[in-house]
């Protein structure tokens, strides 16, 4: 338990106050124009590259359900270097954890989440929740994650060319 208090201590804080509530603004979300790349466009799971108002790329991330509970962690050992996010153009991230307009971050950092031998409970992740964290822009693009880490450059011109209609 030492670490948990060392996580929630340390890691990834802003030093933000807290929000009156867990509950977020919507997330501008850019879609797809898209090319298929194989079977329909709707089958296909596509990557999601977004940024968020602080420094949280090291933080694990949670997803909250409308009300302010947890809709979704991960357990320690689905979180490894792989599951980071990967750094773009202009601030963004490339997702591997499945972000979403209902994510935030907690004080975790990568490494000490995944040295947990098991997941905090519910209301530790909530009290772990970083003030104010949250993703501000979301882009589906229009490739799959692995073609995503392939090529990150064209991830990054596809970014750069939908700068005038993010938000």
């Amino acid at each position: 338990m030492m670490l948990l208090a060392v996580a929630a201590a340390s890691g990834c804080g802003s030093g933000r106050t807290a929000p009156e509530s867990r509950t977020q603004a919507p997330v501008p979300v850019l879609g797809v124009e898209g090319r298929v790349l194989g079977g329909s466009q709707a089958d296909i799971p596509r990557a999601v590259a977004y940024r968020t108002d602080g420094d949280y790329a090291d933080c694990v991330p949670v997803n909250l359900a409308p009300d302010g509970s947890l809709a979704s962690y991960p357990a320690p050992s689905d979180i490894s270097a792989a599951s980071e996010p990967l750094p773009l153009v202009d601030g963004f991230l490339l997702d591997r954890r499945g972000i979403g307009p209902n994510t935030v971050f907690t004080r975790y950092t990568y490494r000490q989440y995944a040295a947990l031998p098991q997941a905090p409970s519910q209301q530790q992740l909530l009290d772990s929740v970083i003030p104010g964290s949250r993703v501000n822009e979301m882009v589906v693009l229009p490739m799959t994650t692995a073609e995503a880490l392939a090529d990150t450059a064209a991830v990054n011109e596809y970014i750069r060319s939908r700068k005038g209609d993010m938000i």
